[in-house]
């Protein structure tokens, strides 16, 4: 047996030698170390397999050094029972240290990949403002925030998370004015809100809406406020009426 790489994670270093032959990878930093010696019989189990305590010598010292590393192993010589034997229980190590994942669903990635496809459809289509925007163009305050958030928590306009911050969807404001539209409220306040997520709460304004004929809320806001309201109210009423 022989390490045939020996590569830090950190992106700005590159691999310290070429892979050789048929491979085996294994990520360990030092919370593993124990983990490993465990899984694999303790200290007197490794010691009675030369390539085991070859192996887990290694990468304690390259763990030492460099904290966080993925280790490439690789048999050489002849491929005996010693060598199948060691690659067996390296892949039974591996599997025990691999966290039990719930893997998701065919159904459930079209889904899922559905909803990301008409998230970007809405940024892209209708834009969004941060609340530093809006807080430029309707505030003087320093927290340039402050404006967006509370009329967030009055009702008036929602938002959306993204990427670690808050965006507002630009079809709520006037496209020449930059108010907020009054008809938002009006629809927002009929919305079951507490039944629904942000992104639900926008994806409603973008979806065809079977009680506006097929139409989007969004579309028909400027022209039929009273319309989306009564939309809106539709989907806020007990299910079963």
């Amino acid at each position: 047996m022989s390490i045939v790489s020996a590569t830090r994670t950190d992106p700005i270093l590159t691999d310290m030698s070429e892979s050789l032959g048929e491979a085996s990878t294994l990520t360990v930093d030092l919370t593993d170390l124990d983990s490993l010696v465990e899984s694999l019989g303790g200290e007197k189990a490794i010691a009675a397999s030369p390539s085991l305590a070859e192996m887990v010598r290694v990468v304690r010292n390259a763990v030492a050094h460099h904290m966080r590393i993925v280790v490439q192993v690789a048999p050489v010589g002849p491929r005996d029972e010693g060598i199948r034997e060691w690659r067996r229980q390296l892949e039974q190590m591996v599997e025990q240290m691999t966290p039990e994942l719930a893997l998701p669903t065919e159904p459930k990635l079209r889904q899922v990949r559905r909803n990301a496809e008409a998230r970007t459809q809405l940024i892209q289509e209708f834009g969004a403002l941060t609340g530093e925007q809006i807080g430029e163009e309707h505030s003087k305050a320093q927290n340039r925030h402050a404006l967006a958030a509370r009329w967030r928590k009055e009702g008036r306009i929602f938002g959306i998370p993204y990427r670690g911050q808050t965006l507002y969807p630009a079809f709520q404001f006037d496209a020449l004015s930059g108010k907020v539209k009054p008809s938002t409220r009006e629809v927002l306040a009929q919305l079951p809100r507490d039944r629904m997520s942000d992104w639900e709460c926008a994806l409603w304004w973008t979806a065809a809406n079977g009680w506006l004929g097929g139409r989007r809320p969004v579309d028909v806001l400027d022209r039929e406020p009273e319309a989306v309201v009564a939309a809106a109210a539709r989907l806020g009423e007990p299910r079963g009426l």
